[in-house]
């Protein structure tokens, strides 16, 4: 059986890991508020969390764009321990969202390949951005340098649809190929 062999991995060069660190530090403070604001929902039967910032009611995705509210708030708030600027912090949050859409677009080639309907559990990137947009620009201090600032917390997500596009067709070509996949990627049959 095919299993490709990664690269040896090493560490970014110092000058690199801190800012690494605070984009990787403000992903997980997202992700981790994103999932304790379904929790208090689903479980607490908390009303609904960041009313106003998003849609409501039985709209497609209303709890999950309320879920990214409330995780960009939990995000922005805790960069006051850090004495970072919340556009900073919100890299991360970008950055998260960022991933989860090329993961989602990796498992629906591998859906497709098994004749399985791919169903999406979030939004698409744009409209979960155009949330966090509207949480940073109610937040911000400045509102006349908010668009400006806002820039600098989109340069990570850019960077990694850069890194997939280059990257993409040999990827889908391995799904496509027939070749087994990673057991993290494979299904249920194939892991049997």
């Amino acid at each position: 059986s095919w299993r490709a062999v990664p690269a040896a991995a090493t560490m970014p060069v110092a000058e690199r890991s801190w800012p690494l660190g605070l984009i990787i530090n403000g992903a997980e403070r997202f992700v981790l508020g994103h999932e304790y604001g379904h929790a208090l929902v689903d479980q607490l039967a908390v009303p609904e969390l960041a009313a106003g910032h998003t849609a409501v009611g039985d709209q497609p995705w209303a709890q999950e764009f309320a879920m990214d509210a409330f995780g960009a708030m939990g995000v922005m708030y805790s960069t006051y321990l850090d004495r970072l600027p919340p556009n900073m912090a919100l890299q991360g949050a970008v950055t998260a969202m960022k991933v989860h859409e090329i993961f989602d677009a990796v498992l629906d080639a591998i859906a497709a390949r098994h004749a399985a309907p791919a169903a999406a559990t979030h939004p698409p990137f744009e409209q979960r951005l155009d949330v966090i947009k509207q949480v940073y620009l109610l937040s911000h201090p400045d509102p006349p340098t908010a668009d400006g600032d806002m820039a600098g917390m989109l340069v990570p997500a850019q960077t990694l649809d850069q890194i997939w596009a280059r990257i993409k067709e040999p990827v889908l070509r391995v799904v496509d190929s027939g070749l087994p996949l990673h057991p993290v990627w494979a299904t249920s049959e194939e892991t049997q």
